[in-house]
């Protein structure tokens, strides 16, 4: 068997982003990944966490980026993807994932390479998540 035959599913830890501060985390939910796709669902949280080391398996870069369950009508939504960098390095092959726009059209060149480097990006759609505006929030934090 292959590495393209094989099918990942990666437990995203649940977040501190909780807006009514009552004491309980942001619910996490599950990231699954595919080969290069990586699936978050909206409906369970607004802050995720992918640690690329938990991805054993995966040899290439996430060219497929799905986000699901985001609000209905013109909604304004926004989350947060906080990603920790493994060994080997991998990295968003942004210019395949159409569904994220970038200012100045222009997404990020790389994310950090250093085994447990923090890169933190964040997502807002306008349009219940027809269209996705990226924003690196930063990068190479250790």
């Amino acid at each position: 068997m292959s590495h393209a035959d094989v099918k990942k599913t990666v437990v995203i830890r649940p977040g501190t982003n909780n807006s009514y501060n009552d004491g309980e985390d942001t619910k996490a939910t599950l990231t699954n990944l595919n080969v290069s796709t990586l699936t978050v669902d909206l409906s369970l949280g607004n802050h995720f966490e992918l640690d690329m080391d938990d991805i054993i398996l995966h040899q290439g870069n996430i060219g497929t980026f799905t986000i699901t369950e985001s609000l209905t009508g013109e909604q304004v939504q926004t989350f947060t993807l906080k990603v920790t960098q493994g060994y080997p390095a991998r990295d968003f092959n942004w210019s395949t994932i159409t569904n994220v726009k970038w200012p100045g059209s222009t997404p990020p060149v790389a994310m950090s390479t250093t085994n447990n480097a923090v890169d933190i990006y964040s997502f807002t759609t306008y349009n219940a998540g027809t269209t996705w505006h990226g924003e690196v929030v930063g990068q190479n934090f250790t």
